[in-house]
């Protein structure tokens, strides 16, 4: 079994952490770990305060309620995200300014923040799609300043060519966004945070980071059971024992879902914002150790995938992407022909808000407002990254004639 949304980076080092863990129960809420992984944040990315979270919306909700932004004020958004980001603008009763995107980088498209911005935004979140660098990065923030936004770098997808390229990262009032989620770069199951250079915006999160609540032990115990699940059933899947152990903890609910029922009606859930708990700072410190390896193998098939695919064109240098974006004009039938192989190919996104379930109109975007977004939507399709170089070589193997 190869997956792009499936449990990507499950090693068995994280099935063993997961399971140490869940065997110190006591270590669950509180420990040294989290201290820890702060100081790994602060070491790659400077002088940041970092407040940790139990999801990525989580962390972008604290932050946008630590701004304390009047009603309806307008946040800078583009049209090719996911509902982790639109939902809780709509909770803290902000509205989305939904911004084309440019079809290099798949990021926000300067000229369309231009034309559509108003007195009413105030804030503008810089999403690097797949863990690319905004082709466009350096005029937006500087667009920004100008009209006096505080932007939110959103890392969720991967933060490498961020943190590795020689850049003002760190001006006055940056704020970054990561998020540790099961099909992130570097996952705990669950897990976000915000790194802020803002003293009035640390100064709330303070606080409200000294009254927040936990998940509960059967939140973090099911948490740390995913692991070495997803482990199990990704190396038994091809002899069919992983594919009926998937769909029976699918259908008992074993692990709490990524995108939970409620946020599938475009309703915001209050279940996720949580607390970081210890647990999941263990899980999270193991995958740093496999970080460097992770991103070799990485950047091996996103080399081998534009070899093949764009080997005519001129082309970025490779980097390592969390998964590699590919459009095709039949989509349906490369993604149906791959399934038989027991190859899952991601969907990033076929909505301009994702996943496909959410109802656009409960999210205030209006159809047309985002025609390039909406066009790559109906063609996108994304090549998992997180593989072996042999695992790489045959999804090409298997890809490669039906998306050509």
């Amino acid at each position: 079994m190869i997956s792009a949304d499936f449990a990507p980076n499950e090693s068995s080092s994280d099935a063993y952490a997961a399971l140490l863990m869940l065997v110190r129960p006591w270590r669950w809420r509180k420990g040294k770990a989290i201290g820890r992984l702060k100081q790994k944040l602060k070491r790659i990315f400077g002088p940041y305060e970092v407040f940790l979270y139990l999801t990525g919306r989580a962390a972008l909700y604290r932050v946008l309620q630590a701004l304390s932004l009047a009603e309806n004020s307008e946040v800078a958004v583009q049209g090719f995200t996911c509902e982790a980001v639109v939902l809780p603008l709509i909770e803290l009763k902000l509205k989305p300014l939904y911004i084309d995107i440019e079809p290099q980088t798949f990021s926000m498209d300067i000229e369309d923040l231009k034309r559509k911005i108003t007195p009413q935004t105030k804030v503008l979140v810089l999403q690097h799609t797949f863990g690319m660098l905004p082709k466009n990065r350096e005029k937006i923030l500087a667009f920004a300043k100008e009209r006096d936004l505080l932007v939110i770098e959103d890392l969720a997808h991967g933060f490498y060519s961020f943190s590795s390229k020689t850049i003002d990262t760190k001006p006055q009032r940056s704020i970054l966004l990561l998020s540790f989620g099961r099909s992130k770069s570097l996952s705990s199951v669950f897990g976000g945070a915000i790194l802020s250079a803002d003293e009035m915006v640390n100064k709330k999160l303070k606080e409200v980071e000294k009254a927040s609540s936990y998940p509960s032990a059967t939140f973090v115990w099911k948490a740390l059971w995913y692991k070495p699940m997803a482990f199990f059933i990704k190396k038994t899947y091809d002899v069919y024992l992983g594919k009926v152990v998937h769909a029976v903890l699918n259908i008992l609910q074993v692990v709490p879902r990524e995108v939970s029922p409620i946020e599938k009606r475009g309703e915001f859930d209050p279940i996720f914002i949580k607390a970081y708990p210890n647990a999941l700072a263990h899980l999270l410190l193991n995958q740093f150790k496999q970080f460097d390896q992770i991103n070799a193998n990485r950047l091996y098939a996103v080399s081998q995938y534009k070899s093949h695919f764009f080997k005519n064109k001129e082309t970025s240098k490779p980097e390592p992407l969390i998964r590699f974006p590919l459009l095709s004009q039949d989509r349906e039938k490369v993604i149906v022909t791959a399934k038989r192989k027991n190859l899952f190919i991601g969907r990033w996104y076929d909505q301009v808000v994702g996943p496909k379930e959410l109802p656009l109109e409960k999210l205030g975007y209006q159809t047309g407002s985002c025609p390039v977004a909406e066009n790559i939507c109906s063609k996108i399709l994304n090549l998992p990254t997180t593989v072996s170089q042999k695992e790489a070589e045959r999804v090409l193997d298997i890809v490669a004639l039906e998306a050509s």
